[in-house]
């Protein structure tokens, strides 16, 4: 399961429309605007294969899609009127906002993986670059949708891990865990899945050196997030505090609009700052400067920004 993760503009769900695009009219993609628990009589009884695109959710919703991703054999709800049984589990991806993800549920949010999207690099002559290719070369939409189904169902299914790789893995989960001793088991599962996906794409039926080297260089650090239990959003509020900042200072640090005040409270609660009621300030605990350590040592290691 996927959360893309964007700021207001350009908004994350056309990302993922664009590529979910390429599946056509089938009956494998089911899109829903606002999740709530009583659209179950809309969702197939039998959910393996499928995929669910979700922009946004209600509370109920969201514990409706906790449990229905924490049942395998079976999870029956009521609409309101029946009950339904729902059988397998989907693929979820759901595209979210910086700002309100700090509103999606702790255990639900550990079973997804987190991409986020950012386009600060993105200048305008890109874009009007893009522009000019486009118009200079047409886009074959039909034609690169078949290009594109055809080479996702080549790809192989039944992939294993050989022992090499098993070890790195180990490594650096070990730099996590010196940090956070208990990852939750869907975070683990996460790590594994994405893994397997990039064999997959690569067209392999293992885990290796060079799939395991092509997630570091491209996840490392989303996957760090993600082990410990935080979003990217957190990680950057988490690396502009120095002693005891207010609010407004660390916005001005951070230079964006959104707002912080519910980033803190979550890292409040995951116990990485301290709040003084009496000066009104933020700082970071022990364990938030760990946190943050180990994340800086991580983006060194691969010359990231952090």
């Amino acid at each position: 399961n996927v959360m893309v993760v964007g700021d207001y503009y350009p908004y994350a769900g056309d990302v993922t429309d664009a590529v979910l695009g390429y599946l056509g009219s089938t009956d494998i993609v089911y899109h829903i605007y606002r999740y709530q628990a009583n659209y179950t009589h809309l969702l197939p009884k039998k959910l393996d294969g499928k995929i669910l695109h979700i922009f946004e959710s209600t509370e109920k919703g969201q514990r409706h899609l906790d449990a229905l991703l924490s049942n395998v054999y079976g999870f029956t709800v009521s609409d309101g009127y029946r009950l339904h049984t729902l059988y397998g589990q989907p693929v979820v991806i759901w595209s979210y906002n910086t700002e309100v993800l700090e509103q999606v549920q702790q255990p639900l949010l550990n079973k997804f993986f987190k991409v986020y999207i950012t386009f600060e690099n993105v200048s305008y002559d890109d874009m009007m670059n893009a522009w000019s290719i486009e118009e200079e070369y047409p886009y074959d939409y039909e034609t690169d949708r078949l290009v594109f189904l055809a080479w996702l169902y080549s790809r192989p299914k039944d992939i294993g891990f050989n022992d090499n790789v098993t070890g790195r893995i180990k490594a650096f989960l070990d730099k996590i865990t010196t940090v956070k001793r208990e990852i939750p088991y869907d975070s683990l599962n996460i790590f594994r899945n994405l893994l397997l996906s990039i064999a997959s794409a690569k067209g392999k039926t293992v885990v290796d050196d060079e799939v395991f080297d092509t997630a570091m260089q491209f996840f490392k650090l989303d996957i760090a997030y993600n082990l410990l239990g935080m979003s990217e959003a957190e990680a950057q509020v988490l690396k502009v505090i120095n002693g005891e900042l207010d609010v407004s200072t660390i916005e001005k640090r951070l230079n964006t609009d959104i707002s912080v005040e519910p980033i803190l409270s979550h890292l409040h609660k995951l116990g990485m700052v301290d709040y003084d009621s009496n000066k009104e300030t933020w700082r970071l605990t022990k364990y938030g400067e760990e946190v943050k350590r180990t994340l800086l040592g991580l983006a060194n290691e691969n010359s990231f920004t952090y």
